[in-house]
């Protein structure tokens, strides 16, 4: 098991590294039964989801903002080999990031792990992170975004006609979002 060297702080208390991601699943487990008990149930089809295209990337969202208002949203990202966000780090959400197909080196904070079909990451809000598609074929991750805001920001980098890396950059600022350079050895 990998250990993230940054404690998840929570208010007024700490949480050690090792309870975090279950603590994430436990709030996502609340937050699936508050959404139930507000909307009732919600089955989505294949073909009924918005598909995003995002610089290079497609962002399938599977649950929306709108069906669990605003708590979390879950999106399917598909990377191009060699694809993948730049480094960034989060003002106001976390992360889960599950691995369905290829390999991904994914970066937390100064920690590097290799990460094929099955692999899950908790990527907390406030540290560094990001993935790159290391494989010989597209990679595909499921990933829960707490809370759903965020994913406003994929929408409009979306709509934009030719979206170059400033105009997300600056977009990624409303969402409390900032790049940062490369990784060292990229």
């Amino acid at each position: 098991m990998h250990r993230v060297t940054n404690d998840w702080k929570c208010p007024g208390q700490r949480v050690s590294p090792r309870l975090a991601p279950l603590l994430v699943v436990f709030a996502v487990g609340c937050s699936l039964v508050q959404a139930a008990d507000v909307h009732g149930q919600s089955i989505i089809g294949p073909g009924e989801q918005r598909v995003l295209q995002m610089l290079g990337e497609a962002i399938t969202v599977k649950i929306g903002s709108e069906q669990t208002e605003g708590r979390y949203a879950v999106i399917e990202e598909v990377s191009p080999v060699g694809g993948g966000p730049p480094l960034h780090v989060h003002r106001d959400e976390d992360e889960v990031v599950y691995v369905l197909g290829g390999e991904l080196e994914l970066q937390l904070g100064d920690q590097r792990v290799r990460a094929k079909a099955g692999s899950t990451a908790f990527l907390p809000r406030d540290i560094p992170h990001t993935f790159r598609n290391v494989g010989t074929t597209p990679s595909k991750v499921l990933m829960v975004i707490i809370p759903a805001r965020f994913v406003g920001f994929f929408d409009e980098v979306h709509a934009l006609t030719r979206p170059t890396p400033e105009q997300a950059m600056e977009l990624g600022k409303t969402y409390g979002l900032t790049f940062l350079p490369p990784p060292k050895g990229n």
